[in-house]
């Protein structure tokens, strides 16, 4: 069991109530790194016009502009070292903030929160600490209150927290009159002391015993917030925070950052793109020399699966391995998050099987081929599974003892969050007279964000529940019953559950 695990498992023996707060730190804590760096990609292009709009004002001067972001502009740009190099401490904190402001006054607030928006689905999702929403999953599930603390303003915070399905964020507020941001906060900057002061305003508003409740947090600027409770955690801390933390026997996290040996990691992704190709030419070639089409492709596809985890540096951990083969054909449903998860599913079911593709991968020379070889059907990305196009097709695969991978969810989700299930995947093993076989995939996406083009080495954990048998399952019962299972990925997701067998 790893840190974060034991970690899930002292909070789900611990209290439970909503008196019991559960306090995050934002930036480099719940995700890597600072969100400005997200945010600076998307404001570059911009900034001329912004700088232009503050010439255009009266009393403006190219000399007063150049000397303002000379002073107070630099210390933003520190943010982009890592933090190994800069230090722990963010003592530039307010220098940034006051740039930031300035830049910002007399733009309307709308675009600030569509540019958060935007950053948000673009970086800062696959940023997410995996460790972090499943200590979190687990503070909900003790039906604790979960509160976002951070220097960081709203615009940066919200898409995140309304992700996670956080209500309670204490945050930088920027004052915004008819629409438009002045430039002024209305409130403290939410940095050290005023931090702490924050989670004690709000401890006395919501009554919550703060001798009972946690806190996460990652520098040394946050040890006045982290004093505020009786359980403090600090989360990758800097030297400087892991002695005091040590010293004072607080728990310590250590999640490794994306950030980490960037072009050691890029190295060994290209050589996995490379080994992909050299698995699925070795696959052709096999069925070049007479060997049935279905079994060349499905052999193509296994060497490149596993030629690329290998040279990416990627490990499985498959629990119940055994419920793979306990019952086939089935419809294998899995959350899908990262684009490592079509190497893992290929890895799992090995042989026999089929899935769903998007419509445009059909024009794609080799995977156009290499897809009708093994019987994938390209579907539009709105399409339903049980349209008449796919059902037939679909039921006939089964049919014929091929099983097929289904993300039930439609799409990649942006964190770990399972969104909705879809009725498709169940409806078709219910015609089918088939099991559903429930694969949870557990933290691939912080090995390789879901617009990533490189991973990172590391172990990923499957859990393979037992097939379930929905052919009974009465019409009007099943939006509860498909709500059952995606709670099954939510436990699962959290830590290994004991109340449901796996093995």
């Amino acid at each position: 069991m790893n840190v974060f695990d034991a970690h899930v498992e002292g909070v789900l023996r611990g209290q439970e109530g909503p008196r019991i707060a559960a306090f995050f730190d934002f930036d480099g804590t719940l995700v890597d790194g600072q969100s400005i760096t997200a945010f600076l990609p998307a404001v570059l292009p911009i900034l001329p016009t912004m700088l232009a709009d503050r010439l255009g004002r009266p009393g403006a001067s190219a000399t007063a502009l150049l000397r303002e972001f000379l002073d107070t502009g630099l210390p933003l740009a520190r943010w982009l070292v890592p933090t190994w190099l800069r230090g722990e401490s963010d003592d530039d904190i307010p220098s940034a903030y006051r740039l930031a402001l300035r830049l910002c006054a007399g733009r309307r607030e709308e675009e600030l929160r569509l540019l958060g928006e935007r950053v948000f689905v673009d970086a800062l999702a696959g940023r997410l600490r995996t460790g972090l929403w499943a200590l979190m999953q687990a503070h909900r599930r003790k039906g604790h209150t979960i509160v976002l603390v951070s220097a960081a303003t709203r615009y940066q915070i919200d898409p995140m927290a309304r992700e996670l399905g956080i209500e309670q964020v204490l945050c930088t507020e920027l004052a915004v009159v008819d629409g438009v941001v002045t430039g002024e906060l209305t409130g403290p900057l939410l940095y050290g002391p005023a931090k702490a002061a924050a989670v004690q305003a709000f401890s006395v508003t919501h009554d919550i015993d703060l001798a009972s409740s946690y806190a996460y947090a990652d520098t040394v600027d946050d040890v006045p917030f982290l004093e505020m409770v009786g359980k403090p955690c600090a989360v990758s801390p800097g030297a400087e925070l892991g002695a005091l933390a040590a010293d004072r026997n607080w728990a310590v996290l250590q999640s490794d950052t994306a950030n980490s040996a960037v072009g050691l990691n890029a190295m060994r992704s290209a050589a996995a793109y490379g080994g992909l190709a050299v698995g699925v030419s070795t696959g052709l070639c096999v069925g070049l020399l007479g060997a049935d089409p279905r079994r060349a492709a499905e052999l193509g596809v296994l060497l490149a699966s596993d030629t690329y985890l290998g040279l990416a540096g990627i490990r499985l951990r498959v629990l119940g391995a055994r419920n793979l083969r306990a019952r086939r054909p089935a419809v294998f449903l899995f959350n899908h998050q990262s684009p490592l998860d079509l190497a893992i599913m290929i890895k799992l079911l090995g042989q026999d099987y089929t899935g769903f593709a998007k419509a445009e991968l059909a024009a794609t020379p080799g995977l156009s081929q290499l897809g009708r070889l093994m019987d994938v059907m390209f579907i539009d990305r709105d399409a339903k599974l049980l349209a008449p196009d796919f059902l037939g097709p679909a039921l006939d695969c089964l049919s014929r003892g091929l099983s097929l991978a289904v993300a039930p969810e439609g799409t990649r989700s942006r964190t770990p969050m399972p969104g909705p299930f879809k009725k498709g995947g169940f409806l078709l093993a219910r015609r089918g007279a088939v099991p559903v076989v429930p694969i949870v995939i557990r933290n691939a996406g912080q090995l390789m964000a879901r617009n990533a083009w490189t991973a990172r080495p590391g172990r990923i954990d499957v859990v393979v529940h037992e097939p379930i048998d929905v052919t009974d399952w009465p019409i009007r019962e099943l939006d509860a019953r498909i709500e059952q299972v995606r709670q099954r990925y939510l436990e699962t997701l959290v830590g290994v559950p004991h109340d449901h067998p796996i093995a």
